[in-house]
């Protein structure tokens, strides 16, 4: 039986937010979050990447934790460590291993579907998507043959089926657009518009179904401020959640307007966060806890 201690702390923000902190805890292992990384709410529950602790925490809808991923011990070369997490209307976990470079796709049970290996270049990985029957992910790669070309080895966004066959990336190498400089997050709207935060490049750029470059928006589009540290998310409505340098989390509609900025104060260095509904659950960088803010 595994559960998840939560402080007992929620207040109301301003009249319009209230905050719960969730300080995870793994029964067996004695062990709060160690290292939370990407969070995704999934129907009522909140699910955690606990890399630290080497699982993914199925969280119910008050916080307790239903179920674990993660005894995968002696399956691997290396260590499970899990960073981001998307889950497919199959209920399917298909979770992004930073350690072994691969993804992880099982049920929420931790029976293994498959495994889809990424390069065996890959240097870095740093976020999952679902699209339709398509993966997604973004990546580095890597090469010690000098005579590779940068732009063969660099930062990109990667398609997969589901099953794991391999289909098209695209490296940010585009016409005006400059090259991709850490692609920290990618989410799908309902409109399949792929998004990818470009951390360096301070911007979100679009992307078609078929990787076609759409538009970009971002730093240039706020009134004040810089973009930087970790994640996006989209909503029901395709307004776009920006974690932001300055302590706060920007909000934009799909076509790249800034709609305001929301929970200045309440957040200190946001690095992965999750919308849902009424629900804004946040990491802050070097955490082990998890605000989740609700109306």
């Amino acid at each position: 039986m595994h559960r998840t201690i939560f402080t007992d702390l929620t207040f109301d923000l301003s009249g319009e937010w209230s905050m719960t902190f969730v300080n995870g805890q793994h029964q067996d292992r004695g062990q709060q979050f160690k290292r939370p990384r990407g969070l995704a709410f999934h129907l009522d529950k909140l699910v955690v990447c606990d890399s630290g602790n080497n699982i993914v925490q199925i969280l119910n809808k008050d916080y307790t934790c239903d179920k674990v991923i993660g005894s995968f011990d002696g399956q691997f070369a290396k260590p499970f460590r899990p960073r981001n997490v998307a889950i497919s209307r199959f209920n399917h976990y298909f979770i992004l291993d930073d350690e072994n470079k691969q993804i992880v796709v099982c049920d929420e049970n931790g029976k293994i579907i498959q495994i889809i290996t990424l390069p065996e270049n890959t240097e870095r990985v740093w976020d999952i998507a679902l699209m339709d029957d398509f993966v997604l992910v973004t990546l580095r790669l890597t090469s010690p043959d000098t005579s590779v070309r940068p732009e063969d080895r660099g930062d990109r966004l990667v398609k997969y089926t589901q099953s794991g066959e391999y289909l098209a990336e695209v490296n940010g190498q585009i016409r005006g657009q400059g090259q991709f400089k850490w692609p920290e997050s990618v989410v799908v709207n309902s409109n399949n518009v792929i998004m990818v935060y470009d951390k360096g490049n301070g911007c979100i750029k679009c992307f078609d179904s078929d990787l076609n470059f759409l538009h970009q928006f971002g730093q240039s589009q706020l009134p004040r401020g810089i973009l930087g540290y970790g994640s996006i998310a989209v909503d029901e409505d395709d307004n776009v959640y920006v974690c932001d340098v300055s302590d706060r989390i920007v909000k934009f509609r799909c076509d790249g307007k800034w709609i305001c900025n929301l929970l200045e104060g309440n957040v200190s260095r946001p690095r992965y966060i999750a919308v849902m509904g009424d629900k804004i659950g946040v990491v802050e960088l070097n955490s082990d806890q998890i605000k989740v803010f609700s109306k």
